[in-house]
């Protein structure tokens, strides 16, 4: 988290039309402290080509069960 992860507030959301032509699946977990829901929420709205799941009973870790399934499921959309 050193030096912002070399974001400036909100430099993601603001630059969001820069990601409009890139496939994008966001997961995100329900209760994830360092990446809020909203912040994810507030990114779809920029792009709404863009798919978003919330893993329930989820925090950060990609070890919990349902990010893990979310993320499986996300990588499935892009096979073939």
């Amino acid at each position: 988290m050193a030096n912002n992860c070399f974001f400036e507030e909100n430099q993601l959301i603001t630059n969001a039309d820069k990601l409009s032509d890139i496939p994008l699946i966001r997961v995100n977990g329900r209760y994830d402290v360092i990446g809020p829901p909203i912040t994810a929420y507030k990114l779809k709205q920029r792009l709404p080509q863009a798919k978003l799941i919330i893993a329930e009973g989820a925090g950060h870790s990609m070890g919990e069960p349902s990010i893990e399934q979310a993320l499986i499921t996300a990588m499935r959309e892009f096979e073939s």
